[in-house]
C-alpha cells in the first residue's frame, strides 16, 4: 500500500495538520484522546471532508481540494470498523455480515457462512447485537467489512471497549484474520500495545500533527514505537559456539509463546541522581524517554545486530528500578513473541539501548557514568526450554 496524506481541518479551536506518506502495510497512529486521530481517519474514509490538503492511496486520488477531488466513501473501497462497532441492532449476525457484501451475485448463504466461519460466529448466526459479547460484536463487525472486500481496513480504537484479558484474545484473532485477508490497515489508538500487534509502521501526532522527534515530552507520555517488521523465515543464521556461521531450518519447528527478559546496570553521580528523579531535566522526562528508546530498539534488532531476524513482537515491556544508596539504575526489558525462534538479542538490545539513553540524556553533567552487567535473565519456549539467571 502507498498512502500520501497532507490535509488541513479546522473545527473550532482544534485544527488538524496531518503530513505524511507511508508504503507499509499496516499502518499505526498513537496519540491521546483529542489529538485528532479519529478525525484523521474520517478524511481518509470520506466521512469528514477536509478544509484542504490531499490525500492518494495507492495513486489514486481520494481527495483534492485544489482539483475538486472528493471521491464518495462507498466508492474509496475503504472498511471503517467504528468504535461502537455500528453494527444494526434490528439484524441478526447473518443479516449484517450479508449487509456488508457489495456485489448481489455474492449474496449468498455460502458466502456469507464464509466469514461466519472465518470469524468464529458459528452458532451465533441468528442473534442481534445486544445478545453479544463486545468481543463478538467485534468479530461481527470485522466479518461485515472483510465481506466487502475492501482494499483497507480503518481499525478506530478496535479493542477500547473490551477488558484486558478478551482484548489479548481479540488481538490475535485480529492479526489472523487480517493477516489470512492480505488486506491493508490503518490503526489509531492511544495504547500502545495495540499498536504493537498491528502495525508496520506507527506515527505519533500530538494537538493534529505529527510529531517527528520521539525524543519530545509529547512522545514520551505517549510511549511510541517506531516500525515493527514481522513475518517467519524459513530458515535463518546463527552462530555456532565456535564461531561460525551455520544456516539453521525453522520450516518444521512448532510455534511456540516465546518470552525472555534482559537485565543491566548504569552507575550515575549523585547530581545525576537528584536530577533524574527531580526530573529536572529540560530533555524531558528520563525513564519515559529511555522506555521508548528502549522499545524502538527491540524492533530494529536485526538492522544493528549481525544474522539476526526478524520476529513478529507481541509484546515489549521497559521497566526501572533505583537503588539511590548505590546510585544505581537498573533496566530490565522483556520481549514476548509467538514464533518459531526466541527474542533473547531482542531484550538485550532492548535494556542496553534504554541505559544508553540515559547516558545520552545525561553526559551533559557527568561523562563518568558506567554502564555494566548487561545480562539475559530469563527465556522460555523453543527447544532449549527455561533458562532463568542464577543466584549471584
Amino acid at each position: 500500500m502507498k498512502l500520501d496524506l497532507n490535509i488541513r481541518k479546522t473545527i473550532g479551536d482544534f485544527k488538524l495538520n496531518m503530513e505524511f506518506s507511508s508504503e507499509a502495510d499496516k499502518i499505526g497512529i498513537l496519540g491521546a484522546s483529542g489529538s485528532g486521530k479519529s478525525m484523521t481517519l474520517r478524511c481518509i474514509a470520506g466521512i469528514e471532508t477536509p478544509d484542504s490538503g490531499v490525500i492518494t492511496l495507492d495513486g489514486r486520488t481520494l481527495f483534492d481540494s485544489s482539483k475538486k477531488i472528493n471521491v464518495k466513501p462507498q466508492d474509496r473501497e475503504i472498511g471503517y470498523l467504528f468504535q461502537n462497532y455500528a453494527l444494526f441492532p434490528a439484524m441478526t449476525v447473518k443479516e449484517n455480515i450479508r449487509c456488508g457484501i457489495r456485489d448481489k451475485d455474492r449474496k449468498t448463504d455460502s458466502e456469507v457462512n464464509t466469514y461466519i466461519e472465518q470469524f468464529d460466529l458459528k452458532g451465533l448466526e441468528g442473534r442481534y447485537p445486544h445478545e453479544l459479547s463486545g468481543g463478538q460484536q467485534q468479530r461481527v463487525a470485522l466479518a461485515r467489512i472483510m465481506a466487502g472486500k475492501p482494499k483497507l481496513v480503518l481499525l478506530d480504537e478496535p479493542f477500547s471497549a473490551l477488558d484486558s484479558y478478551l482484548k489479548d484474545k481479540i488481538r490475535k484473532q485480529t492479526v489472523t484474520a487480517l493477516e489470512e485477508s492480505g488486506i491493508s490497515i490503518i490503526i489509531v489508538s492511544h495504547d500502545k500495545d495495540d499498536l504493537l500487534s498491528l502495525s508496520d509502521e506507527i506515527f505519533i501526532i500530538h494537538e493534529g500533527e505529527v510529531v517527528t522527534d520521539p525524543k519530545t515530552e509529547e512522545a514520551a507520555q505517549l510511549m511510541g514505537f517506531s516500525e515493527l517488521n514481522e513475518g517467519d523465515k524459513m530458515e535463518f543464521t546463527h552462530f555456532d559456539s565456535e564461531g561460525n556461521a551455520r544456516i539453521v531450518d525453522v520450516s518444521q519447528k512448532e510455534v511456540t509463546h516465546r518470552v525472555a527478559e534482559a537485565a543491566g546496570i548504569i552507575k550515575v553521580s549523585q547530581e545525576i541522581m537528584d536530577a533524574i528523579l527531580g526530573k529536572k531535566l529540560k530533555k524531558g522526562d528520563v525513564f519515559t524517554v529511555a522506555q521508548i528508546a528502549g522499545i524502538m530498539a527491540v524492533k530494529k534488532t536485526p538492522e544493528l545486530i549481525p544474522l539476526c531476524h526478524s520476529l513478529a513482537i507481541t509484546n515489549v515491556e521497559v521497566k526501572f528500578e533505583v537503588n539511590e544508596e548505590r546510585s544505581e539504575i537498573e533496566a530490565r526489558c522483556k520481549v514476548e513473541t509467538d514464533g518459531k525462534t526466541g527474542v533473547e538479542m531482542e531484550a538485550m538490545t532492548g535494556v542496553s539501548t534504554a541505559l544508553l539513553t540515559i547516558y545520552d540524556m545525561c553526559k551533559a553533567i557527568d561523562k563518568g557514568m558506567i554502564i555494566s552487567d548487561v545480562r539475559l535473565i530469563m527465556k522460555s519456549g523453543g527447544k532449549s526450554g527455561l533458562y532463568e539467571e542464577g543466584p549471584k
